[in-house]
């Protein structure tokens, strides 16, 4: 005999079990049903801060649905991932994240708000630029291997600035591998660094495209060798550095556990967005590329170069901070 009561009362049990895949259908067709937010940890008007309104506003069209640009700059990047993590994993709060913040970062600090391998949600990466070998017009170094030669020769070797982590990881890296004297020089800004290379203050400095460019064209300084692929006009005018095949790059994350759904319609979208030629030409000016890495590939990625740096680091003797 079956008893009725039993099966009544483990059948009511099942029912939220059986009513699952019909709510997880209904969150796959109305997500998004509010603007989603975007955080970016630098102060509007740079080229990171442009890539990310550019992408932002691709996402929205191929939505439906606005994208809001938050800027939280301030500590390398930091305060952005902090506003981040206060926020819920629901595929409504997203980052615009570089490799200064995320991958370099571990390399020179000992203790961080993050953790690389569990905190996030990889979508994709979007734009990559090397770094310029800049020194003074009027030096007498036209080339790498004079630069380094100079160096060898000068009582306490060649000034180099440094204004990020990543640019002094970038010097460390240069000096390991070539064997060049220089002193690293800490500058708050490129703008500043560049400065004191066109006064002949400094020595030279591997700085950003988006800032050595200008000066390389007005005749303030001039470049001899660049870490990676430049875009645009400046694709091949300037010799690449074979043996420091480094690059900035920047990607969108959000916390660990955000719906597949949601990340898989913004990287879809993102898709999208960065094959488009206006896209392309929109990074030429900073002498961006596009880094169109998904998911799996983006999180191998930026996993390989945290310890590409860390070995870096350590190489070098540099102590954690």
């Amino acid at each position: 005999m079956i008893n009725l009561k039993f099966s009544r009362r483990n059948l009511l049990a099942l029912l939220p079990m059986l009513a699952l895949p019909a709510g997880m259908a209904m969150a796959n067709e109305t997500w998004p049903n509010k603007p989603i937010r975007m955080i970016v940890g630098f102060a509007a008007g740079g080229p990171t801060d442009s890539a990310a309104r550019f992408v932002a506003d691709g996402i929205s069209k191929e939505l439906g649905t606005s994208v809001i640009i938050e800027n939280k700059p301030g500590a390398n990047g930091q305060n952005a991932i902090a506003e981040l993590k206060r926020g819920k994993a629901d595929g409504y709060n997203l980052l615009f994240i570089t490799s200064g913040s995320l991958s370099v970062a571990p390399a020179r600090f000992k203790k961080l708000p993050f953790d690389v391998n569990n905190d996030f949600d990889y979508i994709g990466s979007v734009a990559a630029y090397p770094s310029v070998l800049v020194t003074n017009v009027n030096s007498k170094f036209n080339n790498v291997q004079e630069l380094i030669s100079a160096s060898k020769q000068a009582k306490e070797g060649l000034s180099a600035g440094t204004v990020s982590n990543t640019q002094e990881l970038t010097l460390a890296l240069f000096k390991h591998k070539t064997g060049i004297v220089a002193q690293g020089v800490p500058y708050r800004g490129d703008s500043h660094a560049i400065t004191d290379i066109a006064g002949g203050i400094l020595d030279f400095a591997f700085l950003s495209p988006s800032v050595a460019i200008p000066m390389i064209e007005n005749g303030r300084v001039k470049a001899i060798g660049v870490t990676g692929e430049l875009s645009g006009p400046y694709a091949s005018k300037f010799p690449k550095l074979e043996m420091l095949d480094v690059k900035a790059w920047s990607g969108i994350v959000s916390l660990k556990g955000t719906p597949t759904v949601a990340t898989q319609k913004i990287g879809k979208a993102m898709e999208k967005v960065l094959s488009t030629p206006e896209f392309k030409k929109s990074l030429e000016s900073s002498g961006q590329t596009v880094l169109p890495l998904t998911n799996d590939a983006f999180r191998r990625f930026v996993i390989n170069e945290k310890e590409m740096w860390e070995k870096t680091a350590e190489s070098a003797g540099l102590e954690k901070l």
